[in-house]
């Protein structure tokens, strides 16, 4: 009784021995292996935080450029604010303008009637002036005649005059009315000494005037010359304008086509990026299984050559100890159910050698698929990094040409602004010609309501006003022009401005939809941890419970 209560207690201890070491290899394993997870996932988490990291220097890039371009669209709508008070300013100007157009016309009108109420006049005085011119004619035929007399012959002077008086009187006074003679003759004598006296007062004037217009010819040569270099820098400018709008065109077309490349090469990139992730997954779902696979063949493995090995020394102990005090019969039976046993882990640890081999085989057999798999996976990662680089270069390229159009526009800008002050200077010269020209008019007024002389001076002053009529036509149209290049440039700015906004809006919002990609992958990653931390407590619980059973297995099989 005292061997068998030695040899139940020995083979409790072994066992406790055996499950200890067991306990202790597993929970080594273990370990080894979720430490080994965790690695992974560390490195893993790392990668994420310096996508992220990266992803997130990105958008803060993306809105400091968009509040850069944010800024310069302020400054553009204040631009365009100013360009429309101006332009405001202008068509008051225009409209200025018209008013005194209009004026002129009204000017011209009434001076055409006094022109012709002066033509009335000189009609009337003309036929004063040949009555006059007959009256003179017919007193010095009479001067003639009496002259003739006194030299020829030296009679009688009474009767013979008194017979010739008839006679001439009858022939020479015969179609002439006497009474109308009289104030004629004085008004005659009145009129030549004004008229004398205004001749000499409107020789004056008319050389002040020749001197007036003279200068006025000058001023409107340098006046037609700066016109000509305006039409010039006008023409200049539209070609501008032209090259301007077809780069425009052009650079619309290039930002259209590089668009559809931008968002045929996002849905690319997308497409690639959720077949990576999917097959990333079912990859790594892959090796989590195999590894779980691994660490429960390797722990039973560890586990039964553990207690193989702890089986043989035991049995060299009993051997021992039975071949010095235990008798044949109870060692018999001892031997025979350690054979028993011997046997049946024998049996066991083949068939769970069989099933490793098996499994190692698998796992060596699906190792070169995985390795193409990853090896695919890396190359598909190279070619979204070169799509990236390409799109940042693309995005480099839009930016200078965004640049170049922005020193365009301001080179616009200037030249418009230097256009307008030349347009103020030549609208400041020509009010000046107007006032002048309304001065030149009352001068005209007065002087045409005394002399009839100056018919030529009018016509050529009518001829000044038409051409300052003209010149006026051709500022009116130069305004037009001016306005309606003016229009076209601003509507094109709101245009590009437009466009920018839009562009910056789906740049954001892209970049907003890489970061909620990130930040689930995270998430996704995050609960593969909790998971797999999970399970590692898991494992250690079902370790234990193994433990329990199999001591429990062994005190049956003692007993």
């Amino acid at each position: 009784m005292s061997s068998r209560a030695r040899s139940k207690s020995h083979e409790r201890e072994r066992n406790r021995r055996l499950n200890e070491d067991g306990n202790h290899q597993k929970q080594i394993l273990d370990e080894g292996d979720a430490d080994s997870g965790i690695n992974s996932l560390t490195t893993k988490e790392k990668r994420i935080s310096k996508e992220k990291l990266k992803v997130a220097n990105e958008y803060n890039k993306l809105e400091k450029r968009y509040k850069n371009i944010q800024e310069e669209c302020e400054k553009l709508s204040n631009v365009l604010r100013q360009r429309e008070s101006e332009y405001k300013t202008v068509c008051l100007h225009y409209e200025a303008l018209v008013q005194m157009v209009q004026e002129l016309e009204e000017t011209k009108v009434n001076l055409v009637k006094q022109n012709q109420k002066l033509e009335a006049k000189k009609a009337q005085s003309t036929q004063d002036i040949t009555l006059l011119k007959s009256v003179v004619y017919q007193l010095n035929t009479e001067l003639e005649r009496y002259q003739d007399k006194l030299r020829e012959q030296k009679i009688d002077v009474s009767a013979r005059l008194e017979n010739s008086e008839e006679k001439y009187d009858a022939r020479i006074w015969a179609g002439i009315n006497f009474h109308a003679l009289g104030p004629l003759l004085n008004a005659y004598q009145e009129n030549l000494s004004e008229k004398r006296e205004l001749v000499q007062m409107y020789e004056e004037e008319m050389a002040d005037f020749g001197n007036r217009c003279k200068e006025i010819l000058t001023e409107n040569e340098i006046m037609h010359k700066e016109v000509q270099e305006l039409k010039s820098e006008c023409d200049r400018y539209a070609k501008d304008i032209k090259i301007l709008i077809e780069n425009t065109a052009s650079l619309r077309k290039q930002n259209d086509a590089m668009k559809k490349e931008a968002i045929d090469v996002k849905r690319e990139a997308n497409d690639v990026r959720r077949s990576c992730e999917l097959k990333v997954d079912i990859i790594l779902k892959h090796n989590e299984a195999l590894k779980k696979d691994l660490s429960a063949t390797v722990t039973e493995l560890s586990n039964l050559r553990g207690k193989y090995e702890v089986l043989d020394k035991e049995f060299g102990k009993m051997k021992s100890k039975e071949e010095q005090t235990v008798p044949a019969s109870v060692h018999t039976t001892a031997i025979e159910e350690c054979k028993t046993l011997l046997d049946d882990l024998k049996y066991q640890y083949e068939n769970e050698k069989r099933n490793l081999c098996n499994h190692i085989k698998r796992i060596e057999e699906s190792q070169p698929e995985n390795e193409k798999q990853l090896i695919m996976v890396m190359a598909e990662r190279n070619h979204l990094k070169d799509l990236t680089d390409n799109l940042e270069r693309n995005l480099k390229h839009t930016q200078r040409k965004v640049e170049q159009m922005q020193s365009m526009v301001y080179s616009t800008r200037i030249s418009r602004n230097s256009l307008k002050e030349q347009l103020s200077r030549v609208t400041a010269y020509c009010e000046e010609l107007f006032s002048e020209y309304e001065r030149i008019v009352g001068e005209r007024e007065n002087l045409l309501t005394v002399l009839r002389e100056t018919e030529k001076e009018n016509a050529s002053m009518d001829r000044m006003g038409k051409s300052i009529t003209s010149r006026v036509e051709a500022l009116k149209n130069q305004l037009d022009t001016v306005r309606k290049g003016t229009k076209q440039e601003v509507d094109s700015v709101e245009k590009r401005m437009k466009l920018q906004e839009l562009h910056v809006r789906r740049m954001k919002r892209d970049y907003q939809r890489k970061i909620q990609q990130l930040n689930d992958m995270i998430k996704e990653k995050e609960n593969i941890i909790d998971r797999l931390q999970k399970e590692k407590h898991g494992s250690q619980n079902i370790s234990d419970d193994r433990g329990l059973r199999s001591e429990n297995n062994d005190e049956s099989v003692q007993l």
